[in-house]
């Protein structure tokens, strides 16, 4: 990761590990941490692991010698050593057993007992590391939270300040947006985002697809929010282009596709997004502009905190309306937003 709003010269690339037992969080942590760091204009490269990359290139254990394996072995240690954090995704299995599952990853295969010991043996893996953070799920009341504490221990650990976005108790809170005043409208990093529902059997499953492109350059992502769990639970994973068009196959066409242009900045050191909806309109817009600003806060709804940028001009608060949720702004038979 790299912070793009300081000049060339004193950028620094801060290299963090994603590492944990089974059904830990990581898949969804790696694009979560993207989405939040792009958001305030770093640049962010997602890579496989040292191993797989080495291994990938024909190195093979069998064939080496003695000599060989433990040169290996000893290159490997130091391409991990480089590393400034490692971040160790806790398996649900241990502390969060409700939310432990095989449905998410045809490739796990693990019981609770085998999930817990591999765990353990990966934590272990990482001893004598000068940087370590583990993720655990003590005293997360949802993976929202858990997500959270990953994000906030790499914030931490790279020395950025970010307010009680990332608080346990911090919760999205949205405003209908009137206007915005654009000549002082602050530094801010724009994206192209289109969303598409999927079509699923179960109606307590919402997937969706999103695409999200700045400059040219656009990543993919497949977001699944279930409403089985204790809690609603929503993981995310990247996907490649061909994945990505592939799952478009299976489009909703109940729903519409949702276009919008995605304005992330800061205002008094509190992060916030302003979500422009473009056209094509839904059609529960019914042609009228939409411009919803979001942030994360542990002010209660309907506080005056935070301060509202005041170059926006909101109409109300819209938090918890389900009008406003997006899966039923894209419903194509649905009445009008009335905005």
């Amino acid at each position: 990761m790299t912070d793009l709003n300081v000049t060339a010269s004193k950028r620094k690339t801060y290299k963090v590990v994603l590492t944990g037992g089974p059904c830990g969080g990581k898949t969804t942590g790696q694009d979560r941490l993207r989405t939040f760091f792009e958001g305030i204009g770093w640049k962010v490269y997602t890579v496989p692991e040292a191993a797989t990359i080495l291994l990938g290139g024909g190195a093979n254990f069998a064939a080496m010698t003695r000599d060989q394996a433990y040169a290996f072995q000893r290159d490997l240690l130091q391409t991990m050593l480089q590393i400034e954090s490692i971040v160790h995704m806790t398996t649900a299995a241990d502390g969060a057993v409700d939310y432990y599952t095989l449905a998410n990853n045809p490739a796990r295969t693990e019981s609770i007992e085998q999930a817990i010991e591999q765990d353990r043996l990966t934590r272990k893996a990482w001893l004598g590391h000068p940087s370590v953070d583990v993720i655990d799920n003590v005293g997360c009341n949802s993976f929202e939270d858990k997500i959270l504490r990953l994000i906030a221990a790499v914030c931490v650990r790279i020395g950025l300040c970010t307010q009680d976005r990332l608080a346990f108790n911090s919760r999205k809170r949205k405003w209908l947006v009137i206007a915005i005043d654009e000549s002082r409208m602050p530094q801010s990093e724009m994206f192209k985002v289109r969303h598409e529902y999927l079509c699923t059997e179960n109606p307590e499953i919402q997937v969706r697809l999103r695409s999200r492109s700045q400059n040219g350059r656009a990543t993919y992502t497949i977001t699944t929010r279930q409403f089985i769990m204790p809690q609603p639970v929503e993981t995310r994973m990247q996907l490649t282009a061909r994945e990505y068009n592939n799952y478009r196959r299976m489009v909703d066409r109940s729903r519409a596709t949702i276009h919008k242009e995605r304005r992330c900045f800061m205002f008094q050191r509190q992060y916030f997004h302003v979500d422009i909806y473009t056209s094509p309109l839904p059609p529960s817009c019914e042609g009228k502009p939409l411009l919803i600003l979001e942030t994360y806060t542990t002010a209660p709804v309907g506080s005056v905190e935070p301060d509202i940028p005041d170059f926006i001009t909101v109409e109300r608060e819209i938090t918890g309306e389900p009008a406003y949720s997006m899966y039923n702004i894209a419903k194509i038979d649905r009445k009008s937003l009335n905005i």
